[in-house]
């Protein structure tokens, strides 16, 4: 019953997303999801974005469904659920403030780090492929601040509103010129096991 007030009101519901087998997803959700086209709350990896699917499977433990909007999140997903990706640059959970005159404010926060990029929160308006500095700090006994060139992998609506949150790769972090920033980063990551 409360589940059904709460799609008459928009009020996304909250799964998981646990595997993509292209173009479907798969999901887990505290109660069986409707049929057909339901807004989610989508937990992808610790990200959450607002997202519409439309479920075509119904089951005890996990649902099927197709990924509707935002398309720009696609990339995620096949990013978390390729194999080789998860094996390249593990995670690290951290949240540190990033600065950017391409954020608005001029500031967002990541919700992880790797030694490929970062995940970030902030807002503004951002698209795939686009080439942004970012500057951040470590929360390291020497305060480091690094300033890099990154390029947006992906984009899609993050959980606070009017909020989003993006994918970030590293474009010149290990290049010759930012050699010592980028061994400082990766003891850093280090640090974090």
């Amino acid at each position: 019953m409360f589940e059904f007030l709460k799609d008459m009101f928009g009020v996304p519901r909250p799964v998981k997303v646990v595997a993509f087998e292209d173009p479907e997803i798969v999901l887990e959700s505290d109660s069986p999801l409707d049929l057909g086209l339901v807004g989610v709350l989508a937990e992808i990896e610790g990200v959450k974005i607002k997202a519409q699917i439309q479920v075509v499977e119904v089951g005890l433990e996990c649902s099927r469904a197709f990924w509707i909007a935002p398309q720009e999140v696609l990339p995620l997903l096949i990013e978390v659920f390729t194999p080789c990706e998860k094996r390249r640059a593990h995670r690290f959970p951290r949240k540190l403030r990033v600065r950017s005159t391409k954020l608005e404010n001029f500031q967002g926060n990541t919700l992880d780090l790797s030694q490929t990029g970062m995940r970030l929160e902030g807002r503004g308006n951002f698209t795939p492929g686009e080439l942004i500095t970012i500057t951040f700090e470590l929360d390291d006994i020497q305060e480091t601040k690094i300033t890099t060139l990154v390029e947006i992998s992906w984009v899609g609506p993050a959980e606070r509103k009017g909020w989003i949150a993006m994918g970030l790769h590293y474009k010149n972090l290990n290049m010759m010129e930012q050699t010592k920033m980028f061994s400082l980063y990766c003891s850093f990551l280090e640090s974090l096991h």
